[in-house]
């Protein structure tokens, strides 16, 4: 374990403060002792613990939840109260911190959706928001299991039809954005967050808002704490209306058993994590009431030694491959070289030397933004009243989803008291179960699919495709410069190349437009778009993984006409339904495949992931948006119509027809249309003459 010193300036390298060795048997009573020891002797220093965070660990969550206390009652009496944070209350008040306390319960009482315990001079405790980011990313990207929110589907299979539709100078995400098995890949969750993602998605994709719902979530959550940019209040705003949107989804999941929690909801730790977070924010904002200017969440995160340690993994002898290091290794030889290289990170950045990978590792958590400078702090009932207008929003944003429920607020949006910190509970009691199977899983090596078995002398239409999309892309044109660099050579006394030469060796290349016109782009720009097919090494620390399908094999696995095919997620199909009367034709419905998975299997192989399925596989099942086609006079016109469901649950994949191209979507005075093409209508009249519109 390690404790980092985080300056307060922007743009400073943490330095260690101490270190000493641990194993991973700990129990969540050492955690509790090793924080109290930590404190006290700190404290002997003159030093405060003022906050402590962790990454999601079981142990620490244990450990958090029972020194705030949360979701426990208020107890009845000041006695009482004086018993839940005293070891002998006939004759002390103290805090388990050992510190003295006025009322633990006083922020309970302000705000009528607080549950958790606070006093000015206790240690807050957060979640490190970058691996909430991650858990969150992680549970969309599982496709296995749905992510239902009322009437719609929150899904990568959406995110994957925006990449094919338009191109990636506009939405900016990458193919292993959507994967599974890089799962500490917090960039992904950058990219995925970007208001313009949902834009674009509630543009292009029908019935995506489920999906936008859930990617707001995800930037909220992580925003609130990281953008460097914002005010107090809209932090609290963000946070408190993600934990009021957790809140009402899960108590309206519970209503009933359609949709288990252990299967659809978030994982119960990345929950936790977003309510421990929440509570801590409001806490920092009392206790720094009076000191404004320390106000800095974006520094109140586990980062710093997640760097350090990634550091120490990097200090490896000359010729050696190994990442892994002892204890030894780390106090005689690795700590002191990672220490002189953060302090001479500290000294380059006062006398203005520019580290590249210090500054991008800054850039990617807002480090080198300008922040809000906070002169003072909002008071108690600003707070109230921004927390209330989060809940309101949060209320009508998922009833807009279909996420409707009848009962009163102060019911729907209580923490559920299943998951309250019991007051004389162990701390080695294992915490309230919940199926949160396979959320830390090691992601499995993917299979090298070997090289391209195209012709690379030929150019086909696939590549062709790929030229027009970065022709056509909305890129910066650096014509100007790159002509600078010409006449520049030829106007020197002895130029060294020809034209052609220099603009080949330049760091531009030249572009023909499909009028006729002519710009400069940037080479690196250009291996960005076509970045999907370059092999990435995994984040994660113990695996390497190669991320997805290039552009060309993307583009072959697209459906261009009426066929019959494999299903891969994102295609759109034509399944037919079930029918009992042998007299009558089985109706035939449009699905937007957005998962695939098992029917009636065991628990372990549930959890396998299927990303197709071809004629002949049995037992699998299809998660589709349903629509209709429109038929007048026994003819489809090619509207779809989208068709509401009770719930979303698995069809099976036998009674699949055919496939069919992607319908164009379209927007226009609140209303939208999804419409097939007027030749996959002809092509498809002929492919359903049987079956029932």
């Amino acid at each position: 374990m390690i404790g980092m010193i985080q300056p307060l300036l922007d743009g400073l390298s943490p330095l260690r403060l101490f270190s000493f060795g641990t194993n991973s048997k700990y129990t969540s009573i050492d955690v509790n002792n090793r924080l109290n020891f930590v404190a006290l002797k700190l404290k002997a220093f003159g030093i405060e613990v003022a906050a402590y965070s962790a990454d999601g660990d079981s142990r620490e969550m244990k450990v958090m939840r029972n020194r705030i206390r949360l979701g426990a009652s208020i107890p009845p009496s000041p006695q009482a109260s004086s018993d839940v944070h005293s070891s002998h209350p006939s004759h002390s008040t103290e805090h388990p911190t050992g510190l003295s306390i006025s009322d633990p319960h006083s922020l309970r009482r302000s705000f009528p959706f607080f549950v958790c315990d606070f006093l000015p001079s206790c240690i807050i405790f957060f979640q490190d928001v970058t691996h909430l980011g991650a858990k969150l990313r992680t549970r969309l990207n599982n496709t296995q299991k749905s992510i239902p929110l009322g009437n719609f589907i929150a899904t990568t299979a959406h995110i994957v039809a925006l990449q094919e539709i338009i191109g990636k100078d506009r939405h900016g995400l990458r193919v292993g954005d959507v994967l599974l098995e890089d799962k500490m890949n917090y960039d992904a969750v950058r990219r995925l967050s970007k208001p313009h993602v949902r834009e674009l998605l509630s543009q292009y994709v029908p019935k995506s808002e489920g999906t936008c719902f859930y990617l707001e979530l995800m930037d909220n959550s992580t925003s609130s704490y990281l953008d460097k940019k914002l005010s107090p209040l809209d932090r609290v705003y963000r946070m408190w209306k993600s934990v009021f949107e957790l809140r009402y989804w899960r108590y309206w999941m519970s209503c009933d058993n359609v949709y288990p929690l252990g299967n659809h909801f978030i994982t119960l730790n990345a929950y936790l994590c977003v309510e421990i977070n929440a509570h801590a924010l409001v806490m920092l904002i009392t206790k720094l009431r009076d000191t404004p200017q320390l106000f800095k969440p974006w520094l109140f995160s586990s980062q710093p030694c997640e760097s350090y340690f990634k550091a120490c993994r990097s200090f490896t002898p000359v010729g050696s491959t190994q990442l892994n290091f002892t204890l030894l290794d780390f106090i005689y030889s690795r700590c002191k070289k990672v220490d002189v290289a953060l302090r001479l990170t500290a000294l380059g950045h006062s006398d203005n030397i520019v580290y590249p990978r210090h500054v991008k590792n800054l850039e990617r958590y807002g480090g080198s933004e300008e922040s809000f400078v906070c002169n003072i702090l909002p008071s108690t009932d600003e707070i109230r009243v921004t927390m209330d207008r989060a809940r309101i929003d949060a209320k009508a944003a998922l009833m807009k989803l279909g996420v409707d429920v009848a009962d009163p607020d102060d019911r729907v949006f209580a923490f559920d008291s299943r998951l309250a910190a019991k007051l004389n509970e162990p701390l080695e009691n294992p915490a309230p179960k919940e199926d949160d199977v396979n959320e830390f899983d090691e992601c499995e090596e993917l299979e090298d699919e070997g090289n391209d078995p195209l012709d690379r002398n030929v150019l086909d239409e696939y590549e062709q495709s790929l030229l027009n999309v970065i022709s056509e892309g909305q890129l910066n044109d650096y014509s100007s410069l790159l002509e600078k660099c010409v006449l520049r050579n030829e106007n020197s006394p002895r130029p060294h190349n020809d034209p052609e030469n220099v603009i080949h060796n330049s760091a531009f290349v030249v572009v023909t437009r499909s009028n006729g016109s002519q710009v400069a782009f940037k080479k690196r720009t250009v291996v960005w778009m076509c970045e999907n097919g370059v092999k990435k090494q995994s984040n994660d620390r113990s695996k390497r993984v190669t991320q997805g399908h290039n552009f060309l094999l993307a583009k072959k696995l697209i459906v261009r006409v009426v066929e019959k095919r494999k299903i891969r997620i994102g295609d759109w199909c034509l399944f037919a339904c079930e029918n009992n009367s042998k007299k009558k034709k089985s109706r035939v419905m449009v699905g937007h495949v957005l998962s695939l998975s098992l029917i009636n299997v065991s628990k372990k192989d549930s959890t396998k992931p299927i990303y197709d399925w071809k004629e002949g596989d049995k037992n699998v099942g299809v998660i589709c948006d349903w629509f209709i086609l429109d038929n007048k006079k026994q003819r489809i016109s090619g509207l779809l119509i989208e068709q509401a469901m009770f719930s979303h649950g698995l069809h099976p994949c036998e009674y699949y027809v055919c496939s069919v191209p992607s319908p164009t979507f379209s927007v226009s005075q609140n209303k939208s249309e999804v419409r097939l093409s007027n030749e996959t209508v002809v092509s498809l009249q002929e492919s359903i003459k049987s079956y029932s519109v």
